[in-house]
């Protein structure tokens, strides 16, 4: 069995030891690398178990903190020297089951440059879901290490990870942010909308349906849609614990993506 890396990315809580040692069960793994804070209250490295520790963030965070994720995403990968990687949050828990099923499926059908998610939205805009990246080390370090968000009419109007939801018209959803950025390695038309986020990228904006037909034919290429079958997880902090999450408009493999 080809063993993988696990990332698990976010701020670190009590929840997150039990994750830590769920995962160490899974026979893929080989070791966990836990990309947190600085400030945050971790453990020491052990044998199978490194913790990376990002200094505080001293920038605008971004809309939904997605400044924060990047920097605590590509710390965890650039920290590992595995061929494959799955980066994973701090405040999930998968079921080892699901797990096993995500990994054979992996291994079945990964390519080069294409990352692996738990769904598509596809009714928005470039947006794969961000609960789970898995690829190749190399393309994981592309999705992330990519410019910080930078919007000041979101730093001005006070966005924030808690009321976000109520500016979706002057910012990208943060799934997007990220999305979009790896999408344009496949297509040179979405660079004219990382440059012009205004008319393509925000919700309701004039050149929004332009840019979701360039969406639907484009992010099933960079991200390819695990199976929901055989998939349990726990998520306290929302109280959720049921896959999909919002079947309205989840695309997963059954569905195509």
């Amino acid at each position: 069995m080809d063993k993988m890396d696990l990332v698990i990315q976010g701020p670190y809580t009590d929840y997150t030891d039990r994750i830590i040692h769920s995962y160490l069960n899974l026979p893929f793994v080989r070791d966990i690398i836990v990309s947190c804070w600085e400030e945050d209250p971790v453990r020491e490295d052990t044998s199978r178990v490194k913790y990376v520790r990002s200094p505080a963030y001293d920038g605008w965070p971004g809309a939904a903190n997605v400044n924060l994720q990047l920097t605590t995403c590509l710390a965890g990968v650039q920290a590992t020297d595995a061929e494959f990687v799955g980066k994973m949050r701090s405040d999930q828990l998968f079921n080892e089951d699901g797990l096993i099923n995500m990994y054979n499926f992996f291994v079945e059908n990964r390519t080069p440059e294409r990352i692996f998610v738990t769904g598509n939205i596809w009714e928005l805009v470039f947006h794969p879901k961000d609960w789970v990246y898995w690829g190749r080390r190399e393309d994981l370090v592309t999705l992330f290490d990519i410019p910080h968000e930078v919007n000041a009419m979101a730093q001005v109007m006070g966005v924030n990870s808690g009321n976000y939801g109520q500016y979706r018209h002057v910012m990208m959803r943060p799934e997007t942010y990220i999305g979009v950025h790896y999408c344009a390695r496949f297509d040179d038309r979405i660079q004219t909308m990382i440059d012009h986020p205004d008319q393509y990228l925000y919700d309701s904006c004039s050149k929004w349906d332009e840019a979701h037909r360039v969406s639907m034919e484009v992010t099933p290429k960079a991200f390819k849609c695990f199976q929901r079958k055989g998939i349990h997880f726990s998520w306290p902090r929302k109280g959720i614990s049921v896959l999909p999450f919002d079947p309205s408009n989840e695309g997963w493999d059954e569905e195509g993506f």
